[in-house]
C-alpha cells in the first residue's frame, strides 16, 4: 500500500509481517493485521510492512478508526484512489470521533494499495486519525468529540 497525503504526516505499506509483544510494551505488527482500534506509535513514511502498536492509555501517534477495501477491478487512478480513500475515510469519521470532521481537531491519514500491492489482491484501506501537528496524545480518541 502507498499513501496519498490526506494529513500532516504519512505512513505508507506494501506488504505484511508479524511480530511479538516487545519489552517496552509495543508490539510489531503487519501493517495488514491493523484492526479498528489499535493504537501506533510509528510515523514511518514511504512504504512499511509492518508499524509499532501500543496501547491507547499511552502516548501515540496515531489510532485506527476504519478499515474499508476499495472496489476491485484495475488500480485506480490517483485522483479516483483519492475521492474513494476521502469519502470512505469521512464517513466513518464523526461515528468513531462523535464529532463531524469540519468541527474536529483531529485529521485522519490513510494506508493505501500500491499498484504491487494491488497485484497481489490488496485493496483495504486504513484511515486513522492524528493531530493536526502530528504531536502524540493520550487514550483513545473514540468518542472523544473534540
Amino acid at each position: 500500500m502507498s499513501v496519498r497525503l490526506l494529513a500532516p504526516f504519512a505512513i505508507a505499506l506494501s506488504l505484511a509481517a508479524c511480530g511479538a509483544p516487545n519489552a517496552d510494551g509495543t508490539e510489531d505488527v503487519g501493517v495488514f493485521d491493523l484492526a479498528v482500534g489499535d493504537c501506533l506509535i510509528d510515523d514511518t513514511s514511504g512504504e512499511v510492512s509492518e508499524t509499532v502498536k501500543i496501547a491507547c492509555d499511552k502516548p501515540h501517534l496515531s489510532e485506527v478508526y476504519h478499515l474499508f477495501d476499495l472496489p476491485g477491478g484495475a488500480f485506480p487512478e490517483s485522483g479516483v484512489m483519492d475521492k474513494a480513500v476521502e469519502g470512505g475515510c469521512l464517513a466513518a469519521f464523526e461515528s468513531y470521533v462523535g464529532l463531524d470532521y469540519d468541527s474536529s481537531e483531529y485529521v485522519f491519514t490513510t494506508l493505501e494499495p500500491t499498484p504491487e500491492s494491488w497485484a497481489n489482491g490488496d485493496q483495504e484501506v486504513v484511515c486513522m486519525l492524528a493531530t493536526q501537528d502530528g504531536s502524540k496524545v493520550t487514550g483513545s480518541l473514540r468518542n472523544a468529540k473534540r
